[in-house]
Formats: structure tokens, sequence, C-alpha cells
């Protein structure tokens, strides 16, 4: 199985109870009108993001097709009790918007990088 696919699921899980629960500052904003391509580039470039960019890189994802694009700070690497967390700054453009959003996501027991609650 492909080791994204899980994250991949996850952030489409997040995004469908963002849309259906009080995550308000998730509407109308870019993610909301990210294709599938647009999500598996997100995705893969967020996975890896977290696995080894060091704290202060950016890096980027683009689909050329959607014209759609994106970047992803790492600001922060902090352990915790638990599990490994790492602070982004999630910034989405698409040809309707540009938003940015940071996030805390942290390594659970399995190994799988989930969004930290805020």
């Amino acid at each position: 199985m492909n080791r994204q696919f899980p994250f991949f699921i996850l952030l489409c899980v997040f995004v469908s109870v963002a849309q259906a629960s009080n995550w308000q500052w998730l509407r109308n904003t870019g993610l909301e009108s990210l294709s599938d391509a647009d999500w598996n580039m997100l995705s893969e470039t967020l996975h890896s993001a977290l696995e080894s960019a060091p704290d202060g890189n950016t890096v980027t994802w683009k689909n050329p097709a959607s014209g759609n694009h994106g970047s992803i700070r790492m600001l922060a690497n902090s352990p915790s009790q638990d599990s490994n967390c790492r602070k982004v700054q999630l910034t989405t453009e698409t040809t309707a918007k540009r938003e940015g959003e940071p996030l805390t996501f942290c390594r659970s027991a399995e190994g799988n990088w989930l969004i930290a609650p805020s």
C-alpha cells in the first residue's frame, strides 16, 4: 500500500469533518476547491516535508493541469511526551483564493501524521 495513502485519507476525512462541523476556517478556503490530483500533490509534499524538511524550510507543490499550487513552511519541530509534533504554515493558492493556515501535525503510535487539535 502506498505510504501516503493513509495521510491522504486523513486529509479527506478532515476536510469532510471540518465542513460538517464548526471548523469555520476551512469554509470558503482554497482547500475546498482542490481537485483529487491537487490533494495527491499536497499530501505527498506535506508528508515528505513532515518526514524530512528542517525547520525554517519551505517546500512547494504545483499542479500545472489545474493551476493550483501551495507551499508548506516548517515552523517548529517540537517533540512531546508521546509523539513527534511539527508545526507548519500550510498555504494554498487556487484560481479563486489564496489561503494560509498554521497547523500542527503529530506522529501517531502507528507512525501516521495526524492533525493535532488546536
